[in-house]
Order: structure tokens, then sequence, then C-alpha cells
């Protein structure tokens, strides 16, 4: 929040007491705002909001720019390797500060599949073992007639 003064106390002390909520909106944001598309994305995207408690935080927002400092760096790490169920170093985080950056680097990690794409894989075997279940059952039923 930007103020032309501090309010202070009668004593010459700020008056934190006086001082108006955090603005959370993204009107000092330096970047046009990009809504996340992937689901890579949008899971860190969710992890800084709740990290960074910010409402709106776009595609080219830089983590360190909206707040973000290493401790809260720290806590986004955490999150995000339990998220993504891989092992990567913190250095990385701050070699990659926004969520395309970051979203790349997770998405071309070949040691490691996201969670996501494990979870689409997971999806695509039930579906096909489901419909061969299904032609099964079919076969069983037309060769008993």
């Amino acid at each position: 929040v930007v103020l032309d003064a501090l309010p202070l106390t009668p004593n010459g002390k700020v008056d934190r007491k006086a001082l108006p909520d955090p603005d959370q909106s993204r009107a000092d944001a330096t970047v046009a705002y990009v809504p996340p598309t992937t689901e890579v994305e949008q899971h860190i995207t969710t992890i800084w909001q709740d990290v960074l408690q910010i409402e709106k935080i776009g595609l080219y927002d830089n983590f360190f720019d909206l707040g973000g400092h290493s401790l809260l760096l720290t806590q986004a790490h955490t999150l995000l390797q339990e998220k993504f169920q891989s092992e990567f170093s913190m250095v990385e985080l701050f070699k990659y500060p926004t969520i395309h950056a970051l979203a790349q680097y997770l998405s071309q990690m070949p040691e490691t599949e996201t969670n996501v794409q494990k979870e689409e894989v997971v999806r695509e075997k039930h579906t096909a073992g489901k419909r061969r279940l299904d032609q099964q059952r079919r076969m069983r039923q037309k060769t008993m007639r």
C-alpha cells in the first residue's frame, strides 16, 4: 500500500493500528495478467495463491515481485514437491520465478512425471480396462445365446 505519510502516534512512533489493510489487487503489477492454461500452471498458481495470500496471479508474475521471500519460497517448494511428487532443488525456484517458466521446467523434468500426467495415465488405463471388460461381457453374452 502506498501512503503519502505513515500514521504516527502522539509520541512519534508508527501507529500500526491506523495502517490500512494491504491491497490484494494487482494494481502495482508490472506485467499484464495472463491466466494459467495448463493443469501444471493451474496447480502452481493455486500453491502460489495460498503461500502469497494473493487472489489473482498471472503466468508471468514474478514470485518475488509479488512479495515472496525465501521463507515463503520454502513453503512453496515443499508444496510443489508434494503436488508433483518430484524432487528438485529450491535453487530451481530462484531460476524460474514465474509460473510459466516453472511450469515449463517441471514439465520437462526427464526423471519424473507430474501428478497431473500420472493421473491422466491412470484415467486412460482405467477407461481402456472398462472398455475391454465391456467387450468381453458382450462377447460372452453373444456366445451364450
